[in-house]
């Protein structure tokens, strides 16, 4: 992956802070010869009492829930994790900061699995209940052309 990003025009690299997404990034960094920038916002959602279960254990324990999570995220969170609401308007708010303050060139986007479900989902303009669509798999990208005006 960061060999094929050094052939773009990479002009500023940012990452969740959260340590899987910041080694990514240290390893891009190191090939862009770019200083990592540290977006809070972009941090993976918050799972309350799913947080250190493997998908098993989740499907075990929560699989009433996880039924419903995956038909239509918007109005359910975690149990005592972060609303689906609240992490749209944190990364989005996140994502167009970073996009204020770099309105020109190619900006490489380090974060986790739902942030960048959430971001392809408003780029595109799909509806809520397609936003699980929008996956990719770990260690590779994707690119979001954004006209700027």
């Amino acid at each position: 992956m960061a060999e094929e990003l050094t052939k773009k025009s990479i002009r500023c690299l940012y990452s969740s802070p959260l340590k899987r997404a910041v080694e990514t990034a240290e390893y891009i960094s190191q090939r862009l010869h770019l200083a990592i920038r540290l977006a809070p916002g972009l941090r993976e959602i918050y799972q309350g009492k799913l947080e250190g279960l493997t998908q098993e254990e989740v499907q075990r324990r929560y699989s009433h829930w996880l039924a419903r999570w995956r038909e239509n995220p918007e109005h359910l969170s975690p149990p005592h994790g972060e609303p689906f609401r609240h992490i749209r308007k944190r990364v989005l708010s996140s994502l167009w900061r970073i996009l204020r303050q770099n309105p020109e060139g190619t900006i490489c986007v380090v974060t986790h699995a739902v942030p960048i479900c959430l971001i392809r989902q408003y780029f595109t303009g799909a509806p809520n209940t397609q936003i699980w669509s929008f996956g990719i798999p770990p260690g590779t990208y994707i690119e979001l052309p954004v006209l700027f005006r």
